[in-house]
């Protein structure tokens, strides 16, 4: 595949289940790396009232949704509200690493 071709090159560095129980939460964070860039994703495994929400400028809510799939910049702010389910709220979340394409040492 041409690099033309494709968004990025990459893999996904790490990958992690959450699982909140009734009144867990997540604070605000960020993903950032002092090496490598990411971009950030969340798999929605249930279906939730407890939103999901990230900080650009202004706060903006996401409403979880059994196999939603939110993808965003590893610079962005986000937290998990607490959850107010009895059922578990259960997400998967990853970091995918952008690469460069090695092309082999200059002469």
């Amino acid at each position: 595949m041409a690099m033309s071709d494709c968004f990025y090159e990459g893999f996904i560095s790490s990958s992690w289940f959450n699982i909140y129980h009734k009144e867990f939460f997540q604070e605000y964070h960020m993903h950032q790396d002092p090496v490598s860039r990411f971009i950030c994703g969340i798999v929605y495994l249930t279906d939730s009232t407890s939103v999901t929400q990230f900080y650009m400028h202004n706060t903006i809510p996401i409403k979880p949704e059994k196999g939603k799939i939110i993808i965003f910049p590893d610079d962005v702010e986000h937290r998990v509200n607490a959850h107010g389910d009895d059922e578990e709220r259960i997400t998967l979340a990853f970091n995918y690493r952008k690469c460069n394409m090695w092309n082999g040492i200059e002469k």
